[in-house]
């Protein structure tokens, strides 16, 4: 059998601080075949020239006007080549072993829908925070209830990109990979493999916590909308929303605290708490009220 070809969509905005480590770990792939598509989505730093400093010839470059995150992963997805895409954000990384893994598994499954690896998170300094490597089947759980799948560790059949694009919704930016992913779940089955493939980095400027509270209001009205009208997803998972509804608000009481607004933080987690009893025997909880008492 041939090798798979890997196309990599990047979508980057702003970070060419950041970008080089990425592409770095893709050109220090054990595996060889694959194409590296980076969209800059209308970057106002030097994202361009830290990308042409690099001269492989599987990089390819293109620059585009602003129209968010989903909208860069859907216009590098029609630009792809390869049986199969993997959509890696800008400032994380891929380990040497990342699409050699890929390529094992899909072979021994005879090209699925869609695979997952396992993946971790990192501090700024690449120490371990946190390890997702033990999926059981169950990808509800983990996609759904929990939000623990890191698209950066999602290969996708290229014929699939087409039936379940990313949202383009400028209001939903940063939660359209939740959207994806819980409507990839209502139609695919999720084949995973544990061994960690890659590391997400967090850092202070990711875009999940920057938001404003408008903005992570708008993207929680929007998403659950986005799902209610997705009529797969609800048929099979509509009873989940509760699930989301609690993450969200969670995300509301993350940015109340980071903003010193207490009252508000312990407001939004009540309400997480509401859609989710379950919340409260979490680390979640020790957190926000360590903030609280602070």
């Amino acid at each position: 059998m041939k090798d798979l070809l890997f196309s990599i969509v990047i979508p980057s905005y702003n970070r060419a601080d950041h970008i080089s480590a990425v592409i770095r770990s893709f050109l220090g792939q054990g595996y060889t075949t694959f194409e590296l598509i980076i969209i800059d989505d209308g970057s106002n730093d030097n994202t361009k020239d830290v990308v042409s400093s690099f001269t492989d010839i599987r990089i390819h470059y293109y620059y585009k006007e602003n129209r968010e995150r989903g909208a860069a992963r859907n216009f590098g997805a029609r630009l792809a080549k390869g049986e199969y895409i993997n959509f890696f954000d800008s400032d994380d990384i891929a380990y040497s072993y990342h699409l050699q893994t890929a390529a094992q598994i899909i072979g021994k499954l005879k090209n699925p829908e869609v695979l997952h690896t396992g993946y971790e998170v990192l501090t700024p300094q690449y120490k371990v925070k946190r390890k997702y490597n033990s999926f059981d089947g169950n990808v509800e759980k983990y996609c759904i209830r929990r939000k623990e799948v890191s698209i950066n560790s999602i290969f996708l059949r290229k014929d699939v990109t087409g039936i379940v694009p990313f949202s383009e919704l400028r209001s939903l930016s940063a939660s359209e990979d939740a959207l994806w992913l819980c409507q990839l779940t209502a139609r695919y089955t999720i084949h995973y493999e544990n061994k960690i493939t890659s590391a997400i980095i967090e850092h202070d400027q990711r875009s999940m916590w920057v938001a404003s509270e408008m903005k992570v209001t708008e993207r929680k009205k929007y998403l659950i909308e986005g799902l209610k009208n997705d009529f797969i997803f609800m048929k099979k998972y509509g009873h989940l929303l509760k699930y989301i509804n609690s993450e969200m608000s969670y995300l509301l009481c993350f940015s109340s605290l980071r903003n010193k607004n207490k009252k508000k933080g312990l407001s939004y987690f009540i309400e997480s708490v509401k859609s989710n009893p379950r919340v409260l025997f979490s680390r979640r909880t020790l957190f926000v009220g360590k903030c609280l008492l602070s």
